[in-house]
């Protein structure tokens, strides 16, 4: 069974071939991933992953936050301060 080139939606900035293949998967009753979702989440990872390393070298790497901002720092982190807000 083959797939409508012609009537798929495709999102702007994923490989033709790869939605193209799925489709197929889809279309031959196999089991699929969702191609859009796990890029998706893998990118939303990636973000999250550096923007704690962000964090972390700030909190352990900056030999002049005194020990009140210390604690200060790990009270908003864990209250849930946005992370824009943490590095003052």
């Amino acid at each position: 069974m083959g797939v409508n080139r012609e009537t798929m939606h495709i999102s702007q900035g994923f490989p033709v071939e790869e939605v193209l293949r799925e489709a197929e998967r889809v279309a031959a009753g196999q089991e699929v991933s969702n191609v859009l979702l796990t890029a998706r989440r893998e990118q939303e990872n990636e973000r999250i992953f550096e923007e704690q390393v962000r964090l972390f070298t700030y909190f352990f790497g900056t030999s002049g936050l005194t020990d009140e901002e210390r604690w200060k720092f790990v009270e908003d982190y864990f209250t849930g301060t946005p992370d824009g807000e943490l590095i003052r």
